[in-house]
C-alpha cells in the first residue's frame, strides 16, 4: 500500500495505463466477450472497461474540485 496520496495516485495511474495497454492489445473477439463485472450491466468487456475508466476520472475530478474549493475558501490558489 502506498505511503502517501501522491504515491497512491501514481500507482493508480500505472495500473490504469497497464489496463489500457492490455485492452489495446486485445482482439475484437476478446473485447466483445461478456463482462462479469457488475458495472458492465451485462454488456461486453469494452463497456465495463470504459465505465471503470470513466468512473475513476470522475472521482478524481471531484476530488480536485473539492481541494480547489477548500483552498479558495482559505484564500489559497490551486494554480501557480
Amino acid at each position: 500500500m502506498a505511503a502517501t496520496v501522491r504515491e497512491a495516485v501514481r500507482e493508480l495511474l500505472e495500473q490504469a495505463t497497464a489496463m489500457m495497454d492490455a485492452l489495446l492489445a486485445a482482439s475484437d473477439r476478446e473485447l466483445t466477450m461478456p463482462s462479469s463485472h457488475a458495472c458492465a450491466q451485462g454488456k461486453d468487456v469494452r463497456a465495463g472497461a470504459f465505465h471503470v475508466a470513466k468512473h475513476t476520472l470522475v472521482v478524481a475530478q471531484d476530488s480536485l474540485n473539492t481541494m480547489a474549493a477548500d483552498q479558495a475558501a482559505r484564500g489559497h490558489s490551486t494554480r501557480g
